[in-house]
């Protein structure tokens, strides 16, 4: 009997002192990770405050798209005036430049036709142009008008 009560004691010996390792090894592993938890504590910290900053600056950058885009919707509208202010001037040029050609080209003919040489009078000419930039003026304000 005692030689069996001497075995249990022994195994309960061994399997205590397997427990003590495990134990150890347990409390080890406990005071990394406790260690690692402080760690992450600062990571998670830091992440937050990364993303409070990026949250900032996508803020800051949807004003400044926002302020951008009202800018250049003036702006296009601005050119667009100016385009539409530009066609008109050409169409004047264009008018007058076509009256102009035809005057002379009728007033060519006619000293041909006499015999003459060919005389170009400019005040016929002033007046083509005073009427062009009269023409240009009322068309400006029909524009402006209409926007």
């Amino acid at each position: 009997m005692i030689g069996i009560d001497l075995i249990a004691n022994g195994v309960v010996a061994v399997l205590l002192a397997v427990t003590i390792g495990f134990a150890f090894v347990l409390n080890r592993r406990l005071q990394l990770l406790r260690q690692n938890q402080g760690e992450l504590l600062r990571l998670a910290t830091a992440l937050n405050q990364a993303t409070a900053r990026a949250q900032e600056g996508i803020y800051e950058l949807k004003a400044v798209g926002q302020t951008t885009e009202e800018t250049l919707k003036r702006e296009v509208a601005r050119a667009r005036a100016l385009a539409d202010e530009l066609a008109l001037i050409t169409e004047a040029g264009n008018n007058l430049a076509d009256k102009l050609e035809a005057g002379l080209t009728r007033r060519a003919r006619e000293a041909a036709d006499d015999g003459r040489r060919p005389h170009i009078r400019v005040a016929g000419g002033l007046e083509a142009l005073a009427e062009a930039a009269a023409n240009h003026d009322e068309r400006r304000h029909v524009l402006k008008t209409a926007r």
